[in-house]
Parts: C-alpha cells; structure tokens; sequence
C-alpha cells in the first residue's frame, strides 16, 4: 500500500465507503479477549513491520479525530486532552531543571542552603547573614526569617520583603 492507495483488503462492495480508522484485514480475536496461554499465537500473527506499525499509528489517530473532533456536537475533550499532553511533553522537556531542586532544603517559606551535607545553614547566604545580625540583638525567643520570595543562583532580589518577629524585654528606668 503506497501514498494516497487504499488497502488491499479494502472492497468498496462489500465495505462501502473507506473510513481511514478501520482495519480492513481479517478479523481476529480483541487483544481484552485473549487469554494468557493464547498471547503467544495471538503476537505472532501481527506484523511489527515499520509500515504496519505507521498504519496502525494513523488508524489510532483517526479514530480519535472521529470521536472526539469530527463530530456534530463538539465538547471540550480533545483540547483538555491536548493540554494534559502538551505539559506532560513539557514536563519531561524541563525534567533536569526540576531535579535540580532536590539538593536544597525549605524552611519556613525559605529556601536554606546547607554547607557540606551539614544540616546547619550556612553564614554565607542571605538568610544565614541576617540571622546572625538579629542574633546580635539577643531577642527571646527564636529568630524566625519569613520571605516574600526566593531567588535562584545568581539572581539578585532587589527591594525583597522580610518579616521577623523579635520579642524583647523592656527596659524602663523608674
């Protein structure tokens, strides 16, 4: 079967009008009905040649376009399913920079990088460097550092919000 040639199957007398989305060839038992001990025959009658799998692939695709985009009443189907495809392609093609995330540990809204496998932020970052500051004014209670956002590797945040919370004693001279 050539470019633009219907299959040598196909009888426009006995199966009327070519639908691109049917198999023309001879009937055999749906791969749901087969049972474990019939697989092995079952394989061995498919064809796994480069062009029977491109028909089977462009059989597959009309059948889809005939459920779901050639038809009277459209619904949103096809283009729900073309987004879920469309990121999921996305997501493998952004795959690296995903994992990438999984060295760095987050604590309170705040990314906090720790130093050699320690468990100890490091005094060389941001956050660590004001912390340290804040401790220097021997607040009672922990010093907690909440952000508005975070940056990655050589990016500067400018104009980036902080909260802290500071409990401290009040000194009155009477």
């Amino acid at each position: 079967m050539g470019i633009g040639e219907y299959p040598p199957e196909f009888n426009p007398k006995i199966h009327g009008p070519y639908n691109p989305g049917r198999y023309y060839g001879k009937a055999d038992v749906p791969l749901g009905e087969v049972k474990v001990g019939q697989l092995g025959s079952w394989l061995s009658r498919r064809s796994f040649s480069p062009q029977a799998m491109f028909n089977g692939v462009c059989r597959a695709q009309w059948r889809w376009a005939q459920k779901y985009l050639l038809v009277k009443k459209g619904s949103f189907a096809p283009f729900a399913q073309f987004v879920v495809c469309l990121s999921t392609f996305y997501y493998f093609l952004q795959y690296r920079a995903h994992t990438n995330h999984r060295h760095t540990k987050y604590h309170c809204g705040m990314q906090v990088q720790c130093v050699a496998g320690r468990s100890r932020p490091s005094d060389k970052t941001v956050s660590g460097v004001l912390k340290k500051c804040l401790k220097m004014l021997s607040p009672q209670n922990e010093v907690k550092i909440v952000t508005s956002s975070r940056t990655d590797a050589e990016v500067h945040a400018l104009c980036s919000s902080v909260h802290v919370d500071l409990l401290h004693r009040c000194r009155l001279k009477a």
